[in-house]
């Protein structure tokens, strides 16, 4: 099981979101597409950290933050 930081937040920068899909598909519990299909954050609380952390690290023009 994956320790969960309380502190850990997602930052999305909109300007570099080119609107792929890769963090809803991966995260949809805590990531999905807008009406200008671009990222926005579902909730600001999410259980598992660790799909958050690969959603990050997926994300092709790193528009995804984790600020902690």
């Amino acid at each position: 099981m994956v320790k969960i930081n309380k502190n850990m937040k997602v930052k999305i920068i909109r300007d570099k979101c080119i609107g792929c899909g890769t963090c809803a598909a991966l995260a949809s519990d805590v990531f999905e597409m807008d009406d200008e299909n671009l990222a926005v954050l579902k909730t600001e609380k999410f259980e598992d950290e660790e799909s958050v952390k690969m959603t990050v690290d997926s994300c092709p023009t790193q528009a995804i933050e984790i600020e902690e």
